[in-house]
């Protein structure tokens, strides 16, 4: 089960990456940077509560769930 201290320090070593893929989302797609750090934040907690540490990294899983989020 995922504590809270678990997901603050999962989100505190990957909220560059999730930052640099709404940058890129932006620089490809437009849009507004905070509504999309919004989103993107959300997308991590639903990819941090999915994850399944045998099918991919956690980096990858959050990487792909944020993107698809931002897509979405």
């Amino acid at each position: 089960m995922n504590t809270k201290e678990n997901i603050q320090e999962a989100y505190e070593g990957l909220s560059l990456m999730i930052r640099a893929a709404v940058n890129k989302f932006i620089r490809l797609y437009g849009g507004d940077f905070e509504e999309a750090l919004c989103v993107a934040n959300l997308c991590f907690v639903q990819a941090y509560n999915t994850y399944d540490p045998n099918k991919a990294k956690l980096t990858t899983w959050v990487w792909k769930y944020v993107w698809w989020g931002l897509l979405d």
